[in-house]
Formats: C-alpha cells, sequence, structure tokens
C-alpha cells in the first residue's frame, strides 16, 4: 500500500524530466528521514534547471523546497560537510558546468558557492581528506579531450593543497572513499578508460598522489568499468575495492593493487549466450550470518551473491525472478536494508518493470556497501557503524548494556574493547575513532 500522506507525488507538465536522482536523509534534525529527489526540468531551446525536491515522510515539503538551479544535474550527494549535524546538498551541473552546495533549508552553503568549471563534474564523493573533522567533496570533471582532472574541493569552494590530479583517460566510474591500507587515512579510488591502454584503476592518496607506485591498475577491458565500491573482504579492518561493468569479471583488488585470494570471481554467461555482459550495482553485507562478507551484483542473469573469498555463495545463485534474461530484462540494481527492522537484511533488486525483494538472515548491522554509492546519501563512502551520543540506543541491530547471548558476535559492533559489555569504555574508544558524535 501506498504510505500514508500526500503519494504518489505528481510532477507539473511543465518540461522533460531526466536523470532523476535520489538520497535519504535528515535534513530537519527531526529524527525522521527526508527524501531528497532532483530532477532535469528541460524546456524550450534546449535549456534546463535542475530541480531539488525534499519532502517529508507524509509527501509534503520540507521547510525551504524546492529549488531551482540553472543547469543540467549530473551527480548528487548529500552529507554534512562541516561538522554542525545538518547535512549539506551537493549538486554538479553542466550547461553551465557548476557545483551548488546548499544548506539543509534549501539557502546557499555560503557566498563562495556556486564555483564553475569548464565542463559538467561527473561522479561525486566526500570525505574527511585532512583529518579536520569536515568533509572535504572530491569530484570527477569531464573536461572535452584530455587530461581529465580530479578535485578535492574545500567547503569554501577552494582546491585543496596538491589538488587537481590529472589523469589522462576520462573517469567513467563513480568515485570511492575509504581507508585502504588501515591507517586512518582515507584513500580515494576511481576508474576510467583510454583507448587503446584499456580500462585502469586509479588509487590515490589524502594529497592527491599516487598512493603508490603499483598505481594505476591496468584490467583486460575497454570503456567496460561502470561501478565501484570499497569493502572489508577478510575482516582485517583493511579495505578492498570491487570493481564491475561490461565484462564478465567482477574484480577486486587491495590496497597494493593486486587480487586477493580467489579473484576476480566470474559472471555467468546469460542463457543462450548471446547477450553482453553487463554487470552492475554492488551491495555488501553478511547476508548468511555466517561471520563472512558477501558481495551482491546484479547482473544479466538475475541478482548474484558471490563470499568474501570469491566464490558463490552456496545455494543462493541464482536468485528467483521471472520472464527472460535479455539485455533489456537486466537485473543491474542492487540496494540492501533493514527495511522491516526485524534486525536482518532485505535485498532488493530491480528487472525491468519488477521489483524483487528476497529476504535473508544476515545481521543489519554487517552492512557495509548499501547502494551503488555507498550510502542513503550518495557520498561514495565506507563508514564504519557509529553510535549516537545523544541517545545511547540501538544502533545497526547492537545493544546497549550486556551484549545479548543470541546475538552473532559481528553484531556486537559497539564492544569496542570486546569484554561482553557495552559501557563507557565502548564510547570513548568509538569517539577516538570515528570523531563525537
Amino acid at each position: 500500500t501506498l504510505h500514508a500522506g500526500a503519494w504518489p507525488f505528481e510532477f507539473p507538465p511543465d518540461g522533460t524530466t531526466s536523470n532523476a536522482g535520489l538520497a535519504l536523509a535528515d535534513v530537519d534534525d527531526d529524527s525522521d528521514l527526508e527524501i531528497l529527489f532532483w530532477r532535469n526540468n528541460i524546456v524550450l531551446q534546449g535549456q534546463s534547471h535542475v530541480e531539488i525536491h525534499v519532502f517529508n515522510h507524509d509527501g509534503t515539503y520540507a521547510s525551504g523546497w524546492p529549488r531551482s538551479l540553472d543547469g543540467r544535474g549530473q551527480s548528487f550527494l548529500v552529507a554534512d560537510l562541516d561538522g554542525d549535524g545538518s547535512p549539506e546538498v551537493v549538486i554538479g551541473t553542466w550547461m553551465p558546468a557548476r557545483l551548488y552546495v546548499l544548506r539543509s533549508d534549501g539557502t546557499t552553503f555560503s557566498d563562495a558557492w556556486p564555483r564553475d568549471f569548464e565542463h559538467l563534474i561527473r561522479a561525486l564523493a566526500a570525505g574527511d581528506l585532512d583529518g579536520d573533522g569536515d568533509l572535504e567533496i572530491i569530484a570527477t570533471h569531464d573536461v572535452v579531450g584530455s587530461p581529465e582532472p580530479v578535485y578535492a574541493i574545500n567547503r569554501d569552494a577552494t582546491d585543496m593543497d596538491g589538488w587537481p590530479f590529472w589523469v589522462p583517460e576520462a573517469p567513467d566510474s563513480g568515485i570511492v572513499v575509504g581507508d585502504m591500507d588501515g591507517d586512518g587515512t582515507p584513500e580515494i579510488a576511481f576508474a576510467g578508460w583510454q583507448f587503446p591502454a584499456g580500462d585502469q584503476v586509479h588509487l590515490l592518496n589524502a594529497q592527491g598522489e599516487l598512493f603508490s607506485e603499483d598505481w594505476p591498475v591496468s584490467l583486460p577491458t575497454t570503456g567496460a568499468v561502470a561501478h565501484i565500491a570499497m569493502v572489508d573482504l577478510g575482516g582485517d579492518g583493511k579495505l578492498e575495492m570491487l570493481v564491475t561493468g561490461a565484462m564478465p569479471w567482477i574484480f577486486a583488488l587491495d590496497a597494493s593493487g593486486n587480487p586477493p585470494p580467489g579473484w576476480p570471481a566470474v559472471v555467468p554467461i546469460p542463457a543462450g549466450g548471446a547477450q553482453p555482459y553487463q554487470n552492475g550495482i554492488h551491495a555488501i553485507a553478511d547476508v548468511d550470518a555466517a561471520g563472512l562478507t558477501d558481495v551482491l551484483v546484479g547482473t544479466l542473469v538475475g541478482p548474484w551473491i558471490f563470499t568474501h573469498d570469491g566464490a558463490e555463495l552456496p545455494g543462493a545463485n541464482p536468485l528467483p525472478t521471472e520472464g527472460p534474461q535479455t539485455f533489456s530484462h537486466r537485473a543491474l540494481t542492487a540496494t540492501i536494508a533493514d527495511v522491516d527492522l526485524d534486525g536482518d537484511v532485505e535485498i532488493f533488486s530491480g528487472i525491468w518493470r519488477t521489483l524483487y525483494a528476497y529476504d535473508f538472515t544476515g545481521p543489519e548491522c554487517s552492512v557495509q556497501w548499501e547502494r551503488s554509492s555507498g550510502d542513503l546519501g550518495n557520498t561514495g563512502r565506507h563508514v564504519p557503524p557509529r553510535v549516537d551520543a545523544s541517545e545511547w540506543v540501538l544502533f545497526n541491530n547492537c545493544f546497549t548494556g550486556p551484549a545479548p547471548a543470541f546475538l552473532p558476535p559481528e553484531c556486537n559492533c559497539l564492544d569496542a574493547d570486546s569484554d561482553s559489555d557495552i559501557d563507557l569504555a565502548d564510547f570513548a574508544a568509538l569517539q577516538r575513532a570515528f570523531g563525537a558524535g
């Protein structure tokens, strides 16, 4: 049934909607999530405006919204850039090529914004690159010709020292941020391609340099990379990246550019063998409560699950679907969340005109990557679970007080000192690790 309130919301017939984007965030600090939606309203003579709509759960507008901005929207994220507890909305456009930053009430973040660019902003991410507690904006910029710049931008719209980083090929994947080597400082990963050299995966340090002489890493594909994610496959606190696209493989790379044991994973050939490979969005969690990381990928043969070592999850594949397995009936989307609040995860995948939902037994606190852009705000960050300092309540199916015996070990994610109790010592440790809040 439709959610109570003014749903569905119908937009006026004043233009053509395209390139729509969606995010969820608490923009008004009421502990409820608001729905952030942008659409391109293309009017006469090809002029366009990007509209940003923010809805309460009852379908009414949040205060200060909607906003209409010049240009066609291309990329979009929601994150608390300045650490004041309220998220900002960041959107990149073209015609004109700009980067806008808005506060949660719809006003412009500061007089420094918007910032103009030569051409469109293809992908966005956010991360604390300099360790000051504020988030920087990382953006791939699609310049006509090459080389192509990758920017790290302060909240005052200036470039960070050492940036941009220039690459010879167009960055075609998303951009993701996470601590690949476990030293407490984030790295930045993205992929691109250049004919005839093929696809290359880049890993940068926070200073805008290649992470090491091992990078970039070349893949045996050309123009195929579409999605990239970060995940702790081995449970050692160090992240690996996953790369998918129009290829028969799911690549995994560690901080040295090497594949972990068992990778790359191989996706089955679609029925008949005539359809092209097209592997889509990642969603990452321990879906079967085995205490190990699993990787869900949308493919032409349906949602497919691999284990942490690149093998197929026993008894899981293929997840049941209906209809033909053709390029038009593909399952390239994947999202994972605990939507019914029962403590375990559900998997969602869209195939043609059908949205499938699957129940799994894995704990919700094991989710590492919810959707294509990482989290509900599209920030491209791999963020470990965080405790809410103001409430001391449940978080990701983890309980305050003595750790319940019925929870598997991976769910005691607040027990930082592993003493089977969740107390002030754990809270202090989490604050040191992840910051206050």
